[in-house]
This record gives C-alpha cells, sequence and structure tokens, in this order.
C-alpha cells in the first residue's frame, strides 16, 4: 500500500464507523490522531527497512565480488 494512503485509510474507516453508529467529535479527534501516529511510525519503519535492505544489497554485493576473484 502507498505510505501517501496509511494516514488517509484512518477517514475513511471514520466514516465506516458513523454507518454504524454516532461518532462523537472526540472519538474523531482520537481516531485521526491514532491514525496520525500509526502513519508516522510506519514511514519510520518504511524507512529503516529500506536502509537496511539497501545495506545488506550492498554488503551482499561486496561478498559476491570478493568470492569471485
Amino acid at each position: 500500500m502507498d505510505p501517501a494512503l496509511w494516514n488517509a485509510f484512518f477517514a475513511v474507516f471514520i466514516g465506516y464507523l458513523e454507518t454504524k453508529g454516532t461518532v462523537t467529535d472526540a472519538m474523531k479527534k482520537a481516531w485521526t490522531d491514532l491514525g496520525k501516529v500509526f502513519s508516522d511510525e510506519c514511514l519510520t519503519h518504511l524507512k529503516n527497512l529500506v536502509f537496511l535492505t539497501k545495506k545488506a544489497t550492498a554488503a551482499f554485493l561486496c561478498f559476491v565480488s570478493f568470492e569471485l576473484t
């Protein structure tokens, strides 16, 4: 899923909750705040994953080139 959509999901989810019952402004704010935290955490982990993947790929290529010489 596109990282830009993680935060947008919670707006859609709030709309879904409103079809099931009453959602107060405080509840909407709480879900929106949770969505922001969730989105920020996902982006942080994604950046770390990309960094580690690049690092692992570089280490593997270094190892392979060493083995081939």
